[in-house]
C-alpha cells in the first residue's frame, strides 16, 4: 500500500544542545525516502531513534513495528565468512533463507559466490556495501529499512546495479546520504531536510541537487 506515513513527536537534546524538538518525518510507504542535512545536525541520531537504539526525549508516534538499521559501517564477525554473516544477520531478524537465495542475490550484484566464503576481515568497504545490498534484497518487504550513508564505497557499475535494485524493490526505506548522485538516483518518495533543529519535508522537485 503506497500511503504517506507521518512519524511525529521526535525530540532529542543533549544538555543545552537541541538537535530537533517535536519534529515529524513525512515518508512514503514502499518508496525510497531521504534524510538530508549537513554534518552534525543529528541525522545518524535520528536514525538510531527510529531503530530504537536511542530514545527520543518524547515518545515518538507511528514508528513502524519492524525496523532494521544498516549503519554506515556494517558490523560483521571478522573471523567467519560473508555467507555465514548474512545467515546470522537474517536469523537475528527472524528469517532463514537458502544458500541458493543468497547466491541469486550475489549474482544480481555480479558478485562471485566464492567471495562470500572468505572471512570478512579481508573485505574491502565495497564488499561490505555489497553485503548490505544482499541483505536488503533478502529481507522481507514488511520491514522499514534505514540506511546511513550507503553505497558510497561502490564502484560505478555496482552503484548503478544497487540503485536499480533499491528502486525496483518497492520497499519502505529512509536513507541518509551526502551524495547528490545517490540521492538523485534512488529517491522515489519524500526528502526530509534536517536543519536548525527542524525537519522540513520536501517533494522531489524541491530537493536541492
Amino acid at each position: 500500500m503506497n500511503e504517506d506515513v507521518l512519524i511525529s513527536h521526535l525530540t532529542k537534546t543533549f544538555g543545552e544542545r537541541h538537535l530537533f524538538v517535536d519534529q515529524s518525518l513525512l515518508l512514503r510507504r514502499n518508496h525510497i525516502n531521504l534524510l538530508l542535512g549537513r554534518n552534525g545536525v543529528g541525522k545518524t541520531t535520528l536514525l538510531s531513534i527510529l531503530a530504537s537504539q536511542q530514545q527520543s526525549d518524547t515518545p515518538p508516534k507511528n514508528i513502524p513495528p519492524k525496523v532494521i538499521l544498516f549503519p554506515e559501517r556494517l558490523a560483521l564477525i571478522d573471523n567467519i565468512s560473508g555467507l555465514s554473516n548474512i545467515q546470522f544477520i537474517l536469523y537475528s531478524v527472524g528469517l532463514k533463507v537458502k544458500d541458493s537465495d543468497v547466491r541469486y542475490a550475489a549474482k544480481l550484484l555480479e558478485l562471485d559466490i566464492l567471495a562470500l566464503k572468505v572471512p570478512t576481515v579481508e573485505y574491502s568497504l565495497g564488499m561490505r556495501e555489497k553485503i548490505k545490498m544482499i541483505l536488503f534484497f533478502l529481507i522481507k518487504r514488511d520491514f522499514f529499512f534505514l540506511f546511513d550513508e550507503p553505497l558510497s564505497a561502490l564502484d560505478q557499475k555496482s552503484l548503478t546495479i544497487s540503485i536499480d535494485m533499491m528502486r525496483e524493490s518497492n520497499k519502505f526505506v529512509l536513507m541518509c546520504t551526502h551524495s547528490p548522485t545517490i540521492a538523485k538516483g534512488v529517491m522515489t518518495g519524500y526528502a526530509n531536510v534536517l536543519t536548525h533543529h527542524k525537519i522540513i519535508p520536501q517533494f522531489s522537485s524541491q530537493v536541492q541537487r
